[in-house]
C-alpha cells in the first residue's frame, strides 16, 4: 500500500492491517517537519519499502551525489525493508 499525504493521519490514528506501506523517499528528503513524524510514527508499527523517484540512474546527467547523501542519510534512519527502483520499465527490488 502506498503512504501518501492524505493517508498519514488515518493511518497513525487507526493502524489498518496492512502488511507494509511503500513510500517515496523523495517526500521525505526534508529537514524535519511533519512528512518525518509521520514517517517515523508509521515506520514504528510498519515495515516500510522506500521507492526512489527522481534518481536519474539511466540519464545521460552525472549521478546527483547530494541526492545520493541524503538517500543513504534516510536509508540509515529509518532501517526500510527493502528500496523499490524503476529502471528501464522494470521493477526492482533492492
Amino acid at each position: 500500500m502506498g503512504l501518501r499525504t492524505d493517508h498519514y493521519q488515518y493511518v497513525v490514528d487507526n493502524r489498518p492491517d496492512v502488511d507494509w506501506f511503500e513510500v517515496i523517499s523523495e517526500n521525505f528528503m526534508v529537514a524535519g517537519g511533519k512528512p518525518k513524524y509521520f514517517l517515523h510514527a508509521v515506520r514504528e508499527n510498519y515495515p516500510i519499502v522506500m521507492h526512489g523517484v527522481s534518481m536519474s540512474i539511466a540519464s545521460t546527467d552525472p549521478l546527483n551525489l547530494d541526492y545520493l547523501k541524503k538517500l543513504k542519510t534516510l536509508r540509515q534512519k529509518y532501517n526500510p525493508n527493502g528500496y523499490l527502483i524503476i529502471y528501464a520499465g522494470r521493477e526492482l527490488k533492492v
